[in-house]
């Protein structure tokens, strides 16, 4: 007798996964804030979405509306038997959180939680800049500015910045364009118009929404 049936290798039979467990994805933010600036609702729905695949639920905690300290937090997760936090991105740069650490498996999305050092995941923000140049130089643009809140630009250690510098860099004289990049609290319609009136960019690079808009 001779079995024909195809079975998977033995290594990429899936262990059992785990029903019972929670994770949870901590937001330094209120759900009736601006968080979408910060947070792609699309990514929080994959991350639902994976982890359910791998058996496990994925809870959100908004930390601004628990109006909870870091103690009372670590507490709460612990006695639920959270094995593992994600930490979203925290609304400013250098930001950081007091959690009892020691106690989970923890990975943080972006820069901004610049203590304790977590292991994270993040965008390529240089990569995505030179894409975006190298297209919009395709279309036949030479004139690029660059319009960005200071905070977003600390909160991704500078490398949209870095990398519209390094394409400027190799541009004509001509076609570069000095960057715009100011604290929220200056930001104003005037000053942008200032900048634009001065450098006339031909298109216009940004990330916040009142200066994309």
């Amino acid at each position: 007798y001779c079995d024909t049936t195809r079975r998977q290798p033995s290594w990429t039979t899936r262990a059992a996964a785990p029903t019972h467990l929670t994770l949870d994805l901590v937001l330094k933010f209120s759900r009736g804030s601006a968080w979408q600036q910060y947070l792609s609702p699309d990514l929080m729905s994959g991350a639902t979405r994976r982890a359910e695949e791998l058996g496990y639920r994925l809870e959100e905690f908004w930390l601004d509306d628990l109006g909870w300290s870091g103690s009372r937090l670590s507490a709460v997760l612990f006695q639920r038997n959270v094995p593992g936090l994600i930490v979203g991105p925290l609304p400013a740069a250098l930001g950081h959180l007091r959690l009892d650490w020691e106690k989970f498996s923890t990975v943080a999305i972006g820069y901004s939680l610049a203590r304790p050092h977590l292991h994270r995941v993040t965008t390529d923000r240089y990569q995505a800049m030179l894409l975006a140049v190298h297209e919009l130089r395709r279309r036949g643009y030479r004139r690029l500015g660059l319009a960005l809140d200071a905070n977003q630009d600390a909160r991704v250690h500078h490398q949209w910045v870095a990398a519209f510098l390094w394409e400027q860099m190799h541009s004509r004289p001509a076609d570069r364009v000095s960057l715009l990049v100011v604290k929220d609290r200056q930001w104003s319609e005037r000053r942008f118009a200032e900048w634009f009136k001065q450098t006339q960019p031909e298109v216009i690079l940004g990330y916040d929404p009142k200066i994309v808009a």
